[in-house]
């Protein structure tokens, strides 16, 4: 998205977003605009940091489809998901590929 991270200065906060946030106290407000102001000036060094750190750290975290991938293995695994061909259709334990319920 091309936009800098601006989230509260927290453990989890750290944790998850590294060097690609701007870490703010909600109850410092001048302190906060202040770090706001370096980061929105024109053609701020930190602003494309910031951004580029934020491609980085995306990286570490799987996208949609290897979630999905990875909870649709874990079920077959454990026998919740299975293909049963049924007619035309494949019925993947009472749900058809469209998604209703049989």
């Amino acid at each position: 998205m091309e936009v800098p991270l601006i989230v509260t200065d927290a453990d989890w906060s750290r944790e998850a977003c590294g060097a690609a946030a701007l870490y703010v106290d909600p109850r410092n407000a001048p302190e906060t605009v202040r770090e706001l102001a370096t980061v929105v000036a024109a053609n701020s060094c930190r602003l494309h940091e910031l951004v580029e750190n934020g491609r980085r750290q995306l990286e570490l975290y799987p996208d949609s489809h290897a979630k999905t991938a990875a909870m649709l293995q874990r079920w077959n695994v454990c026998g919740l998901w299975a293909p049963v061909p049924i007619g035309r259709e494949r019925i993947f334990n009472g749900f058809n590929v469209r998604g209703d319920w049989r």
